[in-house]
């Protein structure tokens, strides 16, 4: 089974390809599914820094889900995301 992406000389990934108008579908988790929140408050406030950081820098986000041990944000315009 493969990895999902490209792995180039020295362990790095391959760049992603970006289209234009193209919805990203974004996950981050916790290691060995530990929560990445502590507690509902920094749940919270870990969202109001999703949405202050979408203004602050254009991101069209669609939607986005937040749960104990991983998130999800969706948007047209991710291009900060590294690989």
């Amino acid at each position: 089974m493969g990895l999902g992406f490209r792995v180039l000389p020295g362990g790095r990934r391959a760049l992603r390809l970006h289209f234009a108008r193209a919805i990203y579908h974004v996950i981050n988790r916790g290691n060995y599914r530990a929560p990445i929140f502590a507690s509902f408050g920094a749940a919270k406030a870990f969202e109001q820094c999703l949405l202050e950081a979408a203004v602050l820098h254009h991101w069209r986000l669609q939607a986005f889900v937040i749960m104990s041990n991983h998130f999800h944000p969706s948007d047209r315009s991710l291009r900060w995301v590294r690989n």
